[in-house]
């Protein structure tokens, strides 16, 4: 296996560009945050002028990755500062109209997207993908490493949890052992582990029980109990103060269970449209389901927003599971 420095990553728009700004999607997560944190980190070292902006605030349950205040929200202010950048980089999505505001503030000038997703992006978007990643993150330390950053552990800490949050803990490692060695560096270099995960892992909102119930309620079973799905629909959100890392749960949980090699949620956002989230086992690969409706992932865990009849659309996505299962 080669060591990270020697794996090169096609990073000259990023070495060019000396004002860069960062985004990621709407409704972000670990990985998307914690990437554009590392990153806007490494590349301020190298003494670039470097801005995260965001279509809303930071959630309440990040807010400890930016410790300095760092992630601004894309108001008429900011437009300037995002339509006049060198570079604007989308991180952790390569469909850039996904970071809302910011991107369309962009206008027609340069821009790039680092993600670990696979996808498709139009021929002026300039993409810097891994799909064999564990992360964004992780993404983001080679291209640091092969720009010659340092990383040190205001560096490292954003990257680690990257890699925690969209591994679940490292749970899904596809087994490369290079996550993991990465994993033992960083904490070497300082970086906190243990903080980290309790901050990820043990902050759950007291709602989570509540919205676990809702869920389970409804769960059904098919091809002999090896697919499980169930449907989130938005009266089961009402009075409960949840967000979407709350909703991965319901997935993650299904997936979980003995004997289950597939599993889908339907998280209902909007009058009759929903959102597929569909995780599998190993063995499976379930990137087909997303992929066909305009989504993305892995061959593993993927996702894409469709619209129609919900007993339609858990139709065909069970019937698409079974013969993927056959």
């Amino acid at each position: 296996m080669e060591p990270y420095s020697e794996r090169t990553l096609s990073i000259e728009p990023l070495l060019a560009a000396h004002t860069i700004v960062l985004s990621t999607h709407v409704n972000p997560d670990g990985d998307g945050l914690g990437a554009s944190l590392a990153l806007m980190r490494g590349l301020r070292s190298l003494g670039k002028d470097v801005r995260i902006y965001l279509d809303a605030p930071v959630p309440e349950r990040y807010e400890y990755l930016d410790r300095d205040s760092d992630i601004m929200v894309a108001d008429a202010i900011a437009a300037d500062s995002i339509r006049d950048a060198d570079l604007f980089v989308a991180m952790d999505t390569n469909d850039l109209e996904r970071t809302g505001r910011p991107y369309t503030m962009r206008g027609d000038a340069p821009v790039c997207a680092i993600d670990h997703h696979l996808g498709d992006v139009p021929d002026h978007v300039i993409m810097i993908c891994d799909s064999d990643s564990s992360s964004t993150g992780e993404i983001v330390y080679r291209i640091l490493v092969q720009a010659g950053v340092e990383i040190t552990p205001e560096i490292g800490e954003p990257i680690y949890a990257s890699m925690v949050y969209d591994t679940v803990s490292f749970r899904f490692l596809r087994n490369r052992s290079e996550t993991l060695r990465l994993a033992a560096k960083l904490i070497d270099l300082g970086v906190d582990a243990t903080w980290l995960q309790e901050q990820i892992y043990m902050n759950k909102p007291v709602d989570m029980p509540r919205l676990l119930a809702r869920a389970f309620k409804r769960a059904e079973f098919a091809h002999g109990n090896r697919v499980v799905w169930t449907i989130v629909d938005a009266s089961d959100l009402e009075g409960l103060v949840v967000d979407n890392d709350d909703l991965r749960e319901v997935v993650s949980m299904l997936i979980s269970l003995r004997g289950v090699e597939a599993a889908f949620v339907l998280k209902q956002v909007g009058a009759q449209r929903y959102k597929v989230s569909v995780r599998s086992k190993d063995h499976l690969n379930i990137f087909s389901i997303a992929k066909c409706r305009g989504g993305g992932g892995h061959a593993h865990a993927a996702g894409a927003t469709v619209s129609g009849n919900v007993d339609e659309i858990v139709k065909d996505v069970l019937a698409e599971i079974g013969e993927i299962i056959d």
